[in-house]
């Protein structure tokens, strides 16, 4: 319970008694693994990986873009895990680069634009990630210059299956 004295202007205080919730968002540097608890919203990037050995784990919550932004940045870490997160209007739902023991699993991605813009928006890209297992994930993308799954042919040794991009477009290995 918070106190809070407020004044209309006479000098005369009035105080009452108020139950005052602070609802955080949940985005932000990640250093320690989350669990969501609730839906977030983010105008830019969500979750910037800042260490090794993460498990973010969505809990079936929604973090919804402002049609910007990256859902998750994951970039020079290992032994990640991003689980059960509903990833929405983002311009990239997640950015992985030059990362090891990622697993991408069971995430519902949707990078189509609520503004009709028609720039290439990737469900997951991956640049340089090795030993990984991106699968079960659900992701809609944009238009026909987007990618469920765009991967930089730096990127060797991962299994990656998805339950359901519809098409086009679909996974592109360059």
């Amino acid at each position: 319970v918070w106190w809070i004295n407020c004044s209309d202007g006479t000098n005369s205080n009035i105080t009452a008694a108020r139950n005052l919730t602070i609802d955080t968002n949940e985005c932000g540097y990640v250093s320690s693994s989350l669990q969501l608890t609730r839906t977030s919203y983010i105008d830019g990037t969500c979750f910037t990986i800042n260490a090794n050995h993460i498990f973010i784990n969505g809990s079936g919550n929604t973090v919804l873009g402002a049609d910007t932004g990256t859902g998750a940045v994951i970039s020079g870490f290992s032994n990640i895990t991003f689980k059960n997160v509903i990833l929405k209007n983002f311009s990239l739902g997640i950015d992985a680069q030059n990362a090891q023991n990622l697993t991408i699993w069971n995430n519902s991605i949707d990078t189509n634009s609520s503004s009709g813009a028609a720039s290439a928006r990737y469900g997951v890209e991956l640049t340089n990630v090795n030993q990984s297992n991106i699968s079960n994930n659900t992701i809609f993308t944009s238009n026909s210059n987007s990618f469920a799954i765009y991967s930089i042919s730096s990127s060797g040794s991962n299994n990656v299956t998805v339950s359901y991009v519809p098409l086009p477009p679909g996974i592109s290995v360059v």
